[in-house]
């Protein structure tokens, strides 16, 4: 239906309308890998490492994360713990979800797709593998937990914005406690998006929400929506030695909120697929359901935690390398979260730091000589430079601007981790050509460096005409 901009007006006036968004249909899956035949690579499970190690390479992704030793030690599968999963749906009837009984513990929820109209159906292959992940009876982290299948992704992996909104309104109405998202857009705005709010209202609700990263690594700033939302589990990949994904989408959203926070296995998975089969994929989206699953195991030993209490505890008791924006706090470990609240340790979300009145004097860095101090400057000039022309592009393109821009001169401050940047910007020909020479302030966090806030309403105010 087209609409021009009186008639909005006069429908926004109305005061039953609270808001009117654009409803877009587009493709929330980023494309998957496919390993076709099974590796052999073995770590034995007695092996010191950051990472627990794996004795089978197809259920890898349960022993790093130590999924089978809360079932073996601990004797809790996810029972009495319902995950929705939002996707192309699940195929009900696979021997994954099969109990002894002939039953399935697939729920089949409602269908938002046009079309296709159930959810226990998947003509993807995408849903039923995260499905797997989740619950299923050889690859599921919580093999007792209950899968509601909900449908917002067709065949195609195409799907809408209010579809999206619609299945996670359905899923926590049908008494979901934990809903796994293994989508996303392939960027982020500042603010919150309707979408984002959707899911914030959830979790204030009490529903824990793991999100997909994105599969649009290595770049800063490749977290999309809905795993841009700050209150979100929003998960990374690692592979089977515990290492980060290249294609792993990093941090921070477009608000400079540290994205991710945590990390699951999510390269060469194997699980479950339509037609009763299995096949191997990677991506974010196969990380996801194995942070979900944890969350059924963590909310199985207590059900009374908070969707920030469950946050906390992934990250207290993560394991592997912690890296703002990239990895997280780490791998997800179900044992040890697990064991944490069997010890009668209830995590405290964002606890306030005790005062230290009289803290102990830090010793001084060496000073660097100015041989290793020129190149760390010449190293930290190359890097800033980069991750400037990177994250301008995205700026511009993300306000329809074909504005061009030259770099004409990075001043680094090694103490401080920050650069100074005169960036010149030129857009139009002839009598319309504007330009203006801006200087820009860039911050390494971690090793991610980008602009901070003030420097990209500079780049925003150019590209808009404002």
């Amino acid at each position: 239906m087209n609409m021009d901009q009186k008639a909005l007006r006069e429908i926004s006036a109305r005061p039953e309308v609270s808001e009117i968004v654009l409803n877009l249909t587009k493709k929330w899956l980023e494309p998957e890998t496919v390993l076709k035949k099974a590796s052999t690579d073995k770590k034995p499970r007695a092996q010191e490492g950051p990472t627990p190690a794996f004795e089978n390479f197809n259920t890898y992704g349960l022993e790093i994360i130590q999924a089978d030793d809360v079932r073996e030690k601990l004797k809790l599968e996810g029972s009495g713990i319902t995950v929705a999963v939002l996707d192309t749906g699940v195929e009900a009837t696979h021997q994954e979800f099969r109990n002894a009984d002939g039953s399935s513990r697939v729920r089949v929820g409602q269908s938002f797709v046009p079309g296709e109209n159930n959810s226990g159906i998947d003509g993807n292959g995408h849903g039923t593998h995260c499905a797997s992940v989740v619950g299923g009876n050889v690859h599921g982290v919580a093999k007792k937990s209950t899968i509601l299948a909900v449908k917002v992704l067709g065949s195609d992996g195409s799907g809408s914005f209010t579809g999206i909104v619609n299945g996670i309104q359905h899923a926590i109405g049908q008494g979901s406690e934990v809903l796994s998202l293994s989508l996303g857009t392939d960027s982020d705005s500042r603010g919150e998006d309707f979408v984002e709010r959707t899911v914030r209202q959830g979790i204030e609700s009490g529903v824990v929400f793991c999100i997909a990263a994105g599969n649009a690594g290595p770049n800063a700033r490749t977290v999309g929506i809905p795993g841009s939302t700050p209150t979100a589990i929003t998960v990374g990949a690692v592979n089977q030695r515990g290492e980060l994904a290249n294609f792993s989408s990093r941090g921070p959203n477009a608000d400079n909120v540290a994205k991710p926070e945590i990390c699951g296995p999510g390269v060469n998975i194997r699980a479950g697929f339509p037609n009763n089969s299995f096949e191997f994929l990677s991506g974010t989206s196969m990380a996801t359901p194995h942070v979900a699953g944890v969350v059924a195991l963590i909310l199985n030993a207590n059900k009374n935690l908070s969707p920030q209490q469950v946050k906390q505890l992934l990250i207290d008791t993560a394991t592997g390398e912690a890296a703002a924006n990239s990895t997280g706090a780490g791998l997800a470990n179900a044992l040890k979260a697990v064991e944490k609240i069997q010890n009668g340790q209830d995590p405290d979300p964002d606890p306030d730091p005790d005062p230290d009145p009289d803290p102990d004097p830090q010793p001084e860095e060496p000073e660097l000589d100015p041989k290793q101090k020129k190149k760390l400057e010449k190293k930290l000039t190359q890097d800033t430079k980069k991750a400037a022309k990177n994250e301008i592009k995205e700026i511009l393109k993300a306000n329809s601007s074909k504005a061009g821009r030259t770099i004409k001169e990075v001043s680094v401050n090694l103490a401080t981790k920050t650069a100074t940047l005169q960036v010149q910007f030129q857009v139009g020909r002839g009598k319309n050509r504007r330009k203006q020479l801006l200087q820009l302030k860039m911050v390494d966090n971690n090793g991610t460096i980008a602009f901070d806030e003030e420097s990209r309403q500079k780049i925003v105010a150019f590209a808009t005409g404002s």
